[in-house]
């Protein structure tokens, strides 16, 4: 009996277990070791040889940032800005047989450099660059997803600076804030579904203090593939943003995929079957809004 290989692309709005690696401050709320007690500035330019940031160790030019005035941040709270050579490096050790989904917030030093601020993100086999996009969010700040997939040894996470000049010349630094890791046992496969994760309620997890969501990008290093994909078995195109119930309408369930950006923009399954035949696809389209 031949297998026969369908493959939908979709371009519509439509007993899991995770398990959540607990990074050392992750939101960056603990501050640097011996700040000067007059510190008052918004920007406090760290030492690798005086300072330590408390669960990671940095290289490079770091600034610990304090939300206000033109940096926002979730909560208001505080943030590292990667200037020149800026790079930060958590590692942990994995919990069981995951595959593990990066959230973290990347925020512009102002308005001036939206448009020009990205990271270098790396995981134990891959990275991936990140830009700040200003016409898909309402804040001055947004939240990213990335795959770092799974590994039995200790797993490295480095987030760098990647050097950007506006229009005006102006170098632009990145601010990362709000840092999480979560673990993802594969979801269940229905024997009248033969869509894996087909309610999109296997995915990275979100922050607190947000209504925007997660964007999720085409990853560059696997762009074909639906297992290195912060949204489980399936594969992204372009930029879609992961949504939740409580900032959204979501038709069922608690969590969709919205399109928002890109040529094209979308989401991409592939299901096997044993034999031919006629195959119906039900799927709800809407308004997130």
């Amino acid at each position: 009996m031949a297998l026969v290989n369908l493959i939908f692309i979709l371009l519509f709005l439509v007993s899991l277990v995770y398990s959540k690696v607990t990074l050392e401050n992750s939101g960056f709320e603990s501050p640097p070791t011996n700040l000067t007690t007059n510190s008052t500035s918004q920007f406090i330019l760290l030492d690798t040889k005086t300072n330590r940031i408390p669960g990671w160790s940095f290289n490079g030019t770091i600034w610990y940032v304090t939300a206000g005035g033109n940096v926002s941040l979730p909560g208001n709270g505080h943030g590292l800005q990667l200037g020149p050579n800026g790079m930060i490096n958590q590692t942990f050790k994995p919990d069981g047989n995951y595959d593990f989904v990066l959230t973290f917030t990347l925020a512009p030093s102002s308005p001036d450099c939206a448009n020009s601020t990205s990271v270098n993100v790396s995981g134990p086999s891959a990275s991936e660059v990140f830009f700040f996009r200003e016409s898909l969010g309402t804040e001055m700040w947004q939240t990213y997803a990335y795959s770092l997939w799974n590994q039995k040894d200790l797993m490295s996470l480095r987030i760098q600076s990647t050097s950007t000049s506006n229009s005006n010349n102006t170098t632009c630094w990145p601010i990362v804030d709000t840092i999480l890791v979560t673990g993802i046992h594969g979801p269940r496969s229905y024997s009248d579904n033969g869509f894996v994760n087909s309610g999109f309620e296997v995915g990275p997890v979100f922050i607190e203090n947000s209504s925007q969501g997660v964007l999720l990008e085409a990853d560059s290093s696997y762009p074909d593939s639906s297992i290195q994909s912060p949204l489980q078995y399936w594969t992204i195109l372009g930029i879609v943003k992961y949504i939740d119930s409580n900032h959204y309408a979501v038709p069922r369930g608690g969590r969709a995929v919205e399109l928002i950006s890109g040529n094209p923009s979308g989401i991409v399954s592939s299901v096997g079957f044993l034999k031919h035949g006629q195959v119906t696809i039900d799927f709800i389209m809407g308004d997130a809004n």
